[in-house]
């Protein structure tokens, strides 16, 4: 009798464990564009509302490249951890605008980082940014459209090259940008995302980790319940 009560605590003790186990731990990986606004804790937000636990952990120094993320022991010792079943990649804004740059260093980046999370094994998503509200000029790009426009087409190159998949944060973006609804998305320098600007973000992300269609949108800090709903509708 005593080992029947000893196995049935055990059995209750190893039934909480699995119940406090997040449905995703997730790293991301970026720069100011992923820790601005604290984007991660609104993907943690907007699944928690979906019935969706995500655990999230975030390396994003400012301005940091992809190929500056290969060197970084950081973020190579916490792929090759096995702690996380996903990780979201994101490059610098404007390397992925410029073609040059994005042949000589993104690629390459994308390719040495798939690699190092297939070791064991970490799907892999890459965060498709915005182009800036003016576009940038200095790489050949004089408004958004055509920055944008770029910067689609080399994650897409990068999406089949590497495998993984692409949460097109950008393309939703510009839907959001042409839908007359006159959401902010861009803070007051014209690239950094404005809390609606990082809701669009996490909106994406979240439904490229769950791999299911979201359907709340809730509030959070910056984003009413209206915009949110605008913003998961477009």
């Amino acid at each position: 009798m005593r080992r029947l009560h000893l196995l049935l605590i055990t059995v209750l003790f190893l039934l909480g464990g699995c119940a406090g186990e997040a449905d995703h731990n997730v790293l991301f990986i970026g720069n100011s564009y992923t820790h601005t606004n604290d984007m991660p804790a609104m993907v943690r937000k907007i699944a928690d509302a979906n019935n969706v636990t995500i655990k999230t952990t975030m390396i994003a120094p400012g301005g940091a490249f992809l190929d500056e993320h290969v060197r970084n022991p950081d973020v190579v010792n916490a792929l090759r951890s096995g702690d996380y079943d996903t990780v979201v990649f994101q490059e610098q804004s404007v390397a992925p605008s410029f073609a040059e740059f994005a042949n000589g260093r993104t690629k390459p980046a994308a390719s040495e980082l798939t690699a190092i999370a297939a070791e064991t094994g970490t799907r892999v998503i890459w965060f498709q940014t915005w182009g800036h509200l003016n576009g940038f000029p200095g790489v050949g790009h004089d408004g958004y459209d055509t920055m944008q426009s770029a910067i689609i087409g080399t994650y897409d190159e990068i999406g089949r090259a590497n495998g993984g998949s692409v949460a097109r944060v950008g393309e939703r973006w510009r839907r959001m940008l042409n839908s007359g609804q006159n959401i902010g998305l861009y803070s007051l320098d014209g690239t950094h995302p404005s809390p609606a600007g990082s809701y669009v973000a996490a909106i994406e992300i979240t439904d490229t980790i769950v791999m299911v269609p979201i359907e709340v949108a809730p509030a959070v800090d910056g984003v009413d319940e209206t915009v949110a709903a605008a913003i998961l509708s477009t």
